[in-house]
């Protein structure tokens, strides 16, 4: 995991599950969905990033990559965790 950042500044956070890794910062108490990696032992790793005009947040990561559906419930755990269980100056 990466340092903590200045005050005020969102952290991007990882998570991964299977083929799938997911990059997400908390905004206030919500997600934003940055960036999907997809891995391949045939081939070599896919990026997909999201726009950063538009805040890309978990429903819309679930619609438009269900079969990430793991990955997406993983996401959900960490997010629940850092709200009720985290200083709120560090996310």
């Amino acid at each position: 995991m990466s340092a903590v950042p200045a005050h005020g500044t969102p952290r991007t956070r990882y998570t991964s599950v299977g083929r799938g890794q997911a990059a997400w910062r908390m905004i206030g108490s919500s997600i934003e969905i940055l960036a999907l990696t997809v891995t391949n032992a045939a081939r070599p790793p896919e990026h997909v990033a999201f726009d950063d005009d538009s805040c890309h947040d978990l429903c819309w990561a679930r619609e438009r990559f269900g079969k990430f559906a793991d990955l997406w419930d993983a996401v959900r755990s960490e997010y629940w965790q850092l709200l009720f269980h985290s200083d709120a100056s560090v996310t």
